[in-house]
């Protein structure tokens, strides 16, 4: 079970971060794994066998929050530039 974890070894820090909810369901037939963020289901997958649900489910997750990750510094960076232009323009009006 070597997907198993490595599948928690990166999911436990998330879940710590971001609150995340994993749901795993398994009967004779599949494997099901949702895991949730405020609500939103973030991945959803479904597989025949346990371990390969595990491996998919990681790889799903590692995009999703790599996506989510680069919003984030995209809205931070624009934040800075917005809290520098003001201080340049207050500085400015200042002089004037």
């Amino acid at each position: 079970m070597e997907a198993l974890k490595d599948f928690y070894e990166f999911y436990r820090p998330l879940q710590r971060r971001y609150d995340l909810r994993m749901f795993y369901k398994t009967n004779g037939k599949e494997a099901k794994i949702t895991i949730r963020w405020r609500g939103k289901e973030l991945v959803k997958v479904t597989e025949e066998n346990t371990e390969a649900c595990f491996i998919r489910a990681k790889r799903e997750l590692e995009e999703r929050m790599k996506k989510y990750e680069q919003q984030i510094e995209t809205k931070e960076k624009a934040q800075r530039a917005g809290f520098y232009m003001d201080k340049i323009r207050k500085s400015y009006a200042e002089k004037q």
